[in-house]
């Protein structure tokens, strides 16, 4: 066969096909994302804008033959150069050449369903770089490579049991955790300045930081500002989580301080002090699990691939991103699991790891103390069947146990000298089953762990088939389960078993990185459609991560549910799917059972695994509810107004209108955004109703140049909006009265967009449309008066177009329904 350098011109040359695919592809995201959608509220329309017909039709015809050409090319020349020795790498990545052909469906939009161009986008593209990950690890190795040898100590197989200290191992997880930190410390810094540094309950832990390093003390009393001292005053001490058990007056937060002791040093240096530490502990817990996997046998290559598809999960990382306990909780964990492993060959090492573990969990949060337990209590059944002699055996025992003793002493004589009765937060003294339904929505629910980390199934039972069938791993895979028992039962199993308005599955992140390690082991022994399925559950949430850290400046706080979110920023993805929307948790129960059907039949049974896969997809096509998210509690119209309102502006902002021409799906011939509208109250000249909850009277005197003598009102509440042109349509029933204008705030400076003008005019439904520009990113007011003081007026309704008035003459589209 012949023998090709790997980086010659010539072996390179199938790489070159892919370049004009992945250009395309590239380029058509962006030309769409600019010129695609207009969501019509509340009639489930879609208005989409291309440049012109020409261009378009130009555009599908390269979507269609850049990929056939590179196919073709790659059939001719790119496979057999592919099967020489050392270049079959090459053909890996050739599933990419299809990428274009995700395109498509967006340009015949108004003949397919409205859900089904999203969904190919994202999932489609999904699958490709899934495909191409598996066919990388799964190459055929060279004729100088050597196939992974065990790593797992006392299992009489592969290296010697100390490969554990081979310098290459502590080099890669050495270097994984060093990337890791500057990577989470970096995202973490980018991630607090668009989102707030005191979001969630961030801003607890950061306060509680505040007050040792600048008063050195918990009591966190005198630490708030003025405007935290208002709501305090206002909404009573839970409002900022302060404990009613505190002792002696004192004015304690009721979340754990451990996290807080650990930020204080670097309180002075700020946000990126802060989220220093958070990314070491995040990094830790990565290279941690990386260790682990190493440990139990698992090759180096599907390791790291394992490790990094969790890393980069929309679950992990935004929680490493935020300062918050929750990866210091399960970095602990899994340095438990690997002390448990280590503990035959490394027991003095062993020893330290658990003592630290054990003893800093319980200060990083209450909750983290039963599986600290669990992971004490198995740390000693370890040290009995480990094997060392008897001396060593009782020597780590005892002496654990003593620390484990003074250490928990004084950890309750803290508590119980700060708060009656030991409990800080009034739901430590309820966590145990007092509410047992958040045992089963916290894994199959819409606020469920699956739902942000798809691979969570995999993992929990990967880790019960190797409890069943490998019996030199059933005693970490117990300890691994009994932890995820121990969280379900304790952090699970009350009220607010969610966590907040964060990301889902939070309580239960402490125990996904000890389960980790044994997906990664079963990935290895499973057939070839369970290990694609396994790299594609992996991938989602990374799709849903990089989406999201892309699309930030715009999200902000609203982070918490990616998969919702993103749908109402990025129309391309309008109508993504999400199965998990429909009631009785469903799709959670069934992604669960299916996947067991996959992971506990024999890895040979493709046939099985095929069937159980494609009734996955099935179920997922049933379950979809297409505008589910708009039309459905809490996701309502006066909830959606300031998402859709910046969404469209973003979309339009760099729309030449003059040159558009626009297609309308549909059945009607008109649909139209509404960003705002709805009869508010009638206001007369005198004061306004009290029922016009969003009418705000502004004074007698007027604002700025606007009308003395009139009394004007807001419309609707101030909204930042950015620059470029805007049109207000303002629609009222005839005779309705009154006058409208617009002032916007830009950088403390005051301007009138839109001088004062009749509000209505002509017979029935009459609308009268106004242009302006804006000159820059302010607050906008939308006043309105009543002329005199004994004259009655109608509040209109409001439409505010991120559109000139000129694009709806040049579309012959009306820029006004009436939403009734």
């Amino acid at each position: 066969m012949q023998r090709l350098r790997i980086f010659s011109p010539r072996a390179l040359l199938p790489l070159l096909w892919l370049l004009p695919s992945l250009l395309l592809w590239g380029g058509g995201l962006a030309a769409l994302d600019s010129f695609l959608l207009l969501p019509s509220w509340p009639d489930h329309l879609r208005v989409v804008v291309w440049p012109d017909r020409l261009r378009s039709a130009v555009f599908v015809l390269a979507l269609v033959a850049v990929p056939v050409l590179g196919t073709w090319a790659y059939r001719c020349q790119g496979r057999r150069l592919s099967a020489s020795r050392g270049l079959a790498w090459m053909a890996a990545p050739m599933p990419l050449l299809l990428l274009p052909l995700l395109l498509l469906p967006f340009f015949f939009w108004t003949l397919l369903p409205g859900s089904l161009p999203a969904n190919l986008l994202f999932y489609g593209t999904v699958a490709l770089a899934t495909l191409v990950l598996f066919r990388f690890l799964h190459l055929p190795r060279c004729s100088g490579c050597h196939a992974p040898r065990s790593m797992a100590p006392g299992t009489g197989t592969g290296r010697k049991p100390g490969i554990y200290h081979s310098r290459s191992v502590l080099f890669l997880v050495t270097a994984v955790t060093c990337l890791f930190f500057l990577f989470f410390w970096l995202g973490g810094i980018y991630f607090g300045s668009w989102v707030g540094e005191k979001g969630g309950d961030a801003g607890h832990f950061i306060i509680q930081a505040e007050s040792v390093y600048y008063d050195h003390d918990l009591d966190i009393g005198n630490n708030f500002d003025a405007m935290e001292q208002k709501v305090l005053h206002q909404r009573g001490p839970a409002i900022m989580h302060i404990s009613p058990n505190a002792r002696n007056g004192h004015v304690y937060s009721w979340h754990s301080f451990g996290l807080s002791l650990l930020l204080a040093p670097l309180v002075p240096f700020g946000p990126a002090g802060l989220h220093a530490v958070t990314a070491i502990i995040a990094a830790l817990g990565i290279g941690g699990a990386l260790l682990a996997c190493l440990l139990l046998g698992v090759s180096r290559r599907t390791s790291l691939v394992v490790t990094v598809l969790f890393a980069l999960s929309v679950f992990w990382a935004t929680y490493a991103f935020q300062i918050l306990p929750e990866c210091a909780g399960a970095t602990g964990m899994v340095w438990i699991l690997v002390a448990i492993l280590l503990l035959p060959r490394r027991p003095g090492l062993a020893w330290t790891l658990i003592v630290i573990a054990c003893l800093a969990l319980p200060w990083l949060y209450v909750r983290f103390a039963p599986p600290a337990a669990m992971g004490a209590i198995f740390f000693l059944l370890a040290l009995w069947r480990s094997g060392l002699s008897r001396r060593q055996r009782y020597t780590l025992a005892l002496s654990f146990l003593l620390v484990c003793l003074c250490g928990g002493a004084l950890y309750f004589l803290v508590q119980f000298s700060m708060f009656e009765g030991g409990y800080a937060s009034p739901n430590d003294s309820r966590m145990l089953f007092s509410y047992l339904p958040g045992m089963w929505k916290i894994l199959f629910s819409e606020r469920s762990v699956t739902y942000v980390l798809p691979l969570f199934p995999v993992m929990l039972l990967s880790t019960g088939r190797i409890l069943f069938y490998e019996p030199e791993h059933r005693f970490a895979a117990t300890f691994a389960l009994t932890v995820f028992l121990t969280v379900l039962a304790t952090s699970c199993s009350f009220p607010t078993w969610f966590g907040g308005a964060v990301m889902p599955g939070r309580y239960l992140l402490v125990a996904t990185l000890v389960l980790l390690p044994f997906a990664a082991r079963e990935y290895e022994q499973a057939g070839p459609v369970v290990r694609w399925f396994f790299l594609f559950l992996g991938l989602v949430s990374c799709g849903y991560f990089l989406l999201l850290l892309i699309n930030l400046p715009e999200i902000g706080i609203h982070f918490g549910d990616p998969r919702r979110i993103l749908a109402f920023y990025r129309p391309l993805l309008d109508g993504l799917a999400n199965p998990f929307a429909r009631p009785a948790d469903l799709f959670g129960f069934l992604l669960f059972f299916l996947t067991g059907v996959m992971i506990f039949s024999p890895p040979r049974a493709v046939r099985l695994h095929a069937a159980a896969l494609f009734c996955l997809v099935a179920a997922v096509v049933w379950l979809h509810q297409p505008d589910r998210d708009y039309v459905n509690s809490p996701w309502r119209r006066t909830v959606l107004n300031d998402s859709m309102r910046r969404r469209n502006s973003a979309m339009f902002r760099h729309v030449d209108t003059g040159k558009s021409l626009v297609f309308l799906p549909g059945t009607r011939s008109y649909p139209v955004s509404s960003v705002f509208a709805g009869r508010l109250a009638v206001v007369r000249g005198g004061e306004p109703l009290q029922d016009a909850v969003l009418v705000r009277q502004l004074g007698e005197h007027g604002v700025g140049s606007l009308q003395a003598g009139r009394r004007w009102v807001r419309l609707v509440r101030d909204f930042s909006d950015g620059p470029g042109p805007r049109t207000l349509c303002v629609a009222g029933a005839q005779g309705s009265g009154g006058g409208v204008a617009v002032v916007g705030d830009f950088a403390g400076s005051r301007k009138v967009l839109l001088a004062p003008q009749e509000s209505v005019a002509g017979t029935d439904r009459a609308a009268a449309c106004h242009d302006m520009v804006l000159p820059g990113q302010g607050a906008i007011q939308v006043l309105f008066s009543c002329p005199g003081r004994d004259r009655s007026c109608s509040l209109p309704d409001l439409f505010w177009y991120p559109l000139t008035l000129s694009f709806f003459h040049q579309a012959r589209l009306s820029p006004l329904v009436d939403p009734r």
